[in-house]
């Protein structure tokens, strides 16, 4: 700890430390308070379980694939509507505004997922606009080779960031992106857009 003071005026070393008994205390009420109610979630969300309505779906349960098995989208022979995706996969399509939290299962009582509504207020609309800025920015200036933009799950652009078990690893690993590339998308990760959205997802 005292190495992370080398260098900071007594002020910053005082709000580093306040800092850090913070997130400590945090921890621990939060851990505490999942002890006592006997569940892993987050207060933030328990709420959120308790307010939700239920959507009831006719889908049957099926078993977890660890990877898309099905023919590559370059080869089939003509673009399907998303509707019909659904009905001949035997889906069903759950309209969702966003705006309250819903809880989707079955009619045996199976929870599929749960859908978790947006903070309230006008800010959050503002921050998805921001980020949808941002994530048009990415496509328009990223180079995007033919394989992450048609691909085995669709075609639309995608490209990973950080650690992963993907491309059949055994132990996570890094994402390896051209110098180009990495440079944009450290400036998007370093976004205030960004920053905002993870500090919501680890709100409680």
């Amino acid at each position: 700890m005292a190495q992370d003071f080398i260098g900071l005026s007594s002020k910053e070393k005082a709000k580093l430390k306040s800092r850090s008994a913070y997130r400590r205390n945090r921890s621990a009420a939060r851990l505490e308070n999942m002890e006592a109610v006997g569940s892993p979630l987050k207060g933030y969300v328990r709420r959120r379980i308790e307010e939700a309505a239920t959507i009831v779906v006719s889908a049957r349960i099926f078993q977890r694939q660890n990877s898309w098995t099905g023919p590559s989208q370059s080869f089939s022979p003509k673009i399907i509507a998303s509707p019909d995706v659904f009905r001949l996969s035997g889906l069903e399509l759950v309209k969702w505004d966003g705006k309250h939290t819903r809880i989707v299962r079955t009619k045996e009582g199976y929870r599929l997922m749960g859908l978790y509504a947006a903070p309230e207020g006008s800010d959050w609309d503002i921050l998805m606009q921001e980020y949808h800025s941002l994530m048009e920015w990415l496509y328009q200036n990223l180079a995007l080779t033919t394989a992450l933009l048609h691909h085995r799950r669709g075609r639309y652009a995608t490209i990973g960031v950080g650690y992963a078990f993907g491309g059949g690893r055994k132990y996570p690993g890094a994402y390896v992106q051209s110098s180009h590339n990495s440079v944009l998308l450290k400036k998007a990760l370093e976004s205030p857009v960004v920053k905002q959205i993870a500090r919501y997802v680890d709100h409680e």
